[in-house]
């Protein structure tokens, strides 16, 4: 391969520790590789060891080190790995018979039984039997002790408060303090498990230090870890065996030690990759593209890659890859026009190979369900021309009536588990909802009937009725043989006790609501309002991925559609499903999937490594892009960075559609239109 003079200008480099940038489609992959054998070739008893953070750009790496020619000789000496694989490797040699607790039931288990007895007669902690969502309660901890590994605490320091204070001061310099509060504190406080008596935030957060602690302890004990634990166990087992400067064995010492996406880092890869470089005296090169850091929601910060100096005690000599081999010159001009309005960053003065142009248009629609037969006759050109077309949504919401639309035209699209709305139990339950109301007047058996008004009566409050309160109602209803659901909503109104504290009518009221909708759209609109049960809430997310997002808007405007007719609306709610659930791919057909597919849905979140001929963004506009959330200057960055990468998704076309209003509420074209800079 022939390389440019910026990736000759980092290959061939003197220099012992690296920060190299590349941008998007710059060609980092090959370069990382040419670097090796560069240093390889200079002196041939060289180790190297590249760690990745997804199990795809390890196998891409892979791949490219075994079948280009030149690195016959060099893939001897390279170890490609995940930082979690290797700490799993590594913490695995030194405890046997280890038991990776990854699922929900597995993580139910440590709170319920393993640690019931470090928590049981904790006043503090006793609550937690009392919880009235158990099962994800106690899930939810589990994944909060991740959360404090993730974040650089640990459970091992003598003075807890001490290095509580300090560590909460780093994250704040990081930019991470608000990560802990939204993880950490703020789950506490709902679950009144601090010490209230407390003024100071690490006094009231340290009783749950110290369970968290005495935690860790007995799972490793019983050689039970979580996820995190693979990375944590590693640096605390390297700080145990290797403190007072000692280093590895020299047999075992890696040379160089290269990171990939170093912009995704947390604090835990942080301190563990550290460690390594002084175990193993290696120098060291972190690779990445602060444009690229859009990860701050699970805990990693731009500043790692924007200050390794401060990190590692070391001089970086920076290296910017500065050739786009992807993306048309006017992609890379417009992008760099918008993400040049970030402050916290390294600007790059990226020129594109190709220098044709791509077709860029910004296309207005009223709302995002008129702009659905555009999107279709991109698809069927797709699919025509062997091309790949990426559609891209802020929300996994906005791509089901795309999903619906598609399925009807009998257009095959892949979408990863991404967008498992449909798939979810709440989803299920909105169907069956809408199923009653389709068959409101039909007579049926009253078995179903009660069943039926059950089931939406525990979708009225946000949890389900009681067990005794379902049973005593259940034998109330169908003692009454109702033949019809709406003579079912009758009866129950003479039902004689409250249920969960609520008067009948509160039930009957919510029912009433959407028996006497006249359409699709105002039964979901209705639904939507009026049944908690089925409204966003945060902490069911990790139970059902529905409440993170409830679909209802772009469900009722693509309803709209419908008209009264609700089988239609079922039936294609139900087709979607079935080529959702044949579409989806596993891991090892991933590879050929642009061949199987040509038409592609996702996140514009999820979007970040991959690259189509033609993009869609839609719904560019403010609330979407930024998301309205996003308020301090941190996240608005966050937001453009976001934005960037998907514009930067497109090989030749690119496609931003904006509309009028969403929801009858009149929205503005997003402000990266303009960032952009595009010809009039």
């Amino acid at each position: 391969m022939e390389l440019n003079i910026a990736q000759q200008n980092f290959c061939y480099s003197e220099s012992k520790n690296i920060r190299l940038l590349a941008p998007a489609g710059s060609g980092k992959t090959i370069s990382l590789l040419w670097r090796c054998n560069w240093l390889f070739n200079k002196n041939k008893k060289d180790k190297f060891l590249i760690f990745t953070f997804t199990r795809v750009a390890r196998d891409e790496l892979r791949i490219r080190l075994k079948e280009t020619p030149e690195f016959n000789e060099l893939s001897k000496n390279v170890k490609i790995e995940t930082l979690n694989q290797w700490g799993y490797t590594y913490i695995r040699d030194k405890k046997s018979r280890l038991k990776l607790n990854s699922k929900k039931i597995e993580k139910y288990t440590l709170i319920n039984n393993d640690l019931r007895p470090l928590w049981e007669n904790k006043p503090f902690l006793a609550k937690l039997d009392n919880f009235r969502n158990r099962f994800n309660r106690y899930v939810e901890i589990v994944d909060m002790f991740d959360v404090l590994k993730t974040l650089g605490f640990k459970h091992t320091e003598k003075d807890l408060i001490n290095s509580i204070d300090k560590h909460l001061v780093w994250l704040k310099d990081n930019l991470l303090y608000d990560f802990f509060y939204e993880k950490i504190y703020t789950p506490l406080d709902n679950w009144e498990i601090l010490n209230y008596s407390k003024n100071n935030l690490s006094e009231k957060i340290l009783p749950f230090f110290k369970f968290w602690g005495k935690s860790v302890k007995t799972l490793w004990a019983q050689a039970r870890i979580t996820l995190e634990d693979q990375k944590y166990r590693a640096l605390l087992l390297l700080e145990e065996n290797y403190n007072d400067n000692k280093i590895f064995p020299a047999p075992q010492r890696y040379t160089h030690i290269l990171i990939d996406e170093f912009q995704d880092i947390n604090p835990l890869d942080l301190y563990l990759i550290k460690k390594l470089s002084i175990l193993n005296k290696s120098s060291l090169t972190v690779v990445g593209d602060d444009d690229q850091a859009i990860y701050e929601w699970r805990g990693s910060s731009p500043n790692f890659i924007l200050k390794p100096d401060n990190f590692f005690d070391k001089k970086f000599e920076e290296y910017i890859l500065n050739i786009n081999y992807r993306s048309p010159s006017n992609i890379v001009l417009h992008a760099q026009n918008v993400i040049r309005n970030n402050k916290r960053r390294v600007d790059k003065n990226v020129q594109s190979l190709n220098q044709n142009d791509a077709l860029i248009i910004t296309e207005n629609y009223s709302s995002h369900i008129d702009c659905l037969p555009f999107i279709i006759s991109l698809a069927k050109e797709a699919h025509q021309n062997r091309t790949t077309l990426g559609v891209m949504s802020r929300k996994k919401g906005q791509l089901i009536p795309l999903q619906i639309k598609l399925t009807s035209e009998k257009i095959k699209y892949y979408a990863k588990e991404d967008l498992n709305i449909l798939l979810s139990s709440a989803f299920s339950d909105l169907k069956k909802m809408l199923s009653s109301i389709a068959t409101k007047n039909n007579r049926k058996e009253a078995g179903q009937i009660t069943t039926e008004i059950i089931r939406c009566c525990n979708k009225a409050d946000t949890y389900p009725l009681y067990s005794k309160e379902a049973k005593k109602l259940y034998a109330y209803l169908i003692t009454n043989k109702p033949r019809t659901f709406v003579q079912g909503i009758n009866i129950l109104e003479s039902y004689p006790s409250k249920i969960k504290g609520h008067e009948i009518s509160f039930f009957t009221k919510a029912l009433w609501n959407i028996v006497d909708c006249s359409s699709v759209s105002d039964t979901i609109f209705e639904i939507g309002n009026n049944f908690k049960g089925l409204q966003k809430h945060y902490a069911r997310t990790d139970d059902d991925i529905f409440y993170k997002e409830p679909p209802f808007l772009y469900l009722m405007e693509y309803a709209q559609n419908y008209d009264n007719n609700f089988w239609d609306f079922i039936d294609d709610i139900e087709d979607t499903i079935a080529q959702y659930e044949s579409n989806h791919f596993n891991d090892v057909a991933e590879i050929d999937i642009d061949i199987k597919c040509p038409v592609h849905l996702m996140t514009v979140l999820r979007a970040k490594g991959k690259e189509f001929d033609k993009v869609v963004i839609l719904d560019v506009n403010e609330g979407i892009y930024p998301i309205k959330f996003a308020t301090t200057p941190e996240r608005l960055e966050q937001e453009r960075r976001l934005f960037y990468v998907g514009i930067t998704r497109a090989k030749k076309e690119l496609y931003l559609l904006t509309v009028d209003k969403i929801l009858n509420t009149i929205v503005d074209t997003s402000r990266y239109i303009n960032e952009m800079k595009l010809p009039e």
